[in-house]
C-alpha cells in the first residue's frame, strides 16, 4: 500500500509490479510474484496495467509492444485492465471483453483466463 498522493509506480522500471488501483486516498500495489521491486516516477508509463482481479495472477510476460498475461483464480475470472490507447485485448472464445470508464473489464465464465495485450 501506497499513499495515492506519492509518484506513481514506473511499470517499465519495476520487477514483478503489474498494476495498482486507488482507493480512500491510497493505491494498492498489485504484484505477480512474492518478492517485487517498486519504482516510482512522476507519470505512469504508457503500458497496460492491471487494475482489479478476483483471481491471482500466475504469468505476467511484458515485452516490446506485447504483454501476456493468464490470471488463475477458483470463481469466473473478472480483470480489470488500463490499456494505453493503440493496444488491443486478445482473447479465446467465450471471453468477453467490454470497454468502461477505467479501461477494459475482461470477464469469462471460466477459472484461468489467458490474454494477449498488443500495441497496434
Amino acid at each position: 500500500v501506497q499513499p495515492a498522493a506519492e509518484a506513481v509506480p514506473a511499470l517499465d522500471r519495476c520487477q514483478s509490479i503489474v498494476g495498482w488501483t486507488e482507493h480512500a486516498q491510497q493505491r494498492y500495489i498489485h504484484a505477480s510474484a512474492a518478492q517485487a521491486v517498486l519504482q516510482t516516477g512522476a507519470t505512469a508509463a504508457q503500458t497496460p496495467r492491471l487494475i482489479d482481479a478476483n483471481a491471482d495472477i500466475a504469468r505476467w510476460d511484458a515485452q516490446s509492444g506485447r504483454v501476456q498475461l493468464r490470471l488463475h483464480g477458483h470463481l469466473p475470472v473478472d480483470v480489470v485492465l488500463m490499456l494505453p490507447a493503440a493496444w488491443t485485448v486478445q482473447a479465446g472464445p467465450g471471453v468477453k471483453v467490454d470497454k468502461t470508464p477505467d479501461g477494459v473489464r475482461v470477464t469469462t465464465p471460466a477459472t484461468t483466463l489467458d490474454l494477449t495485450l498488443k500495441r497496434a
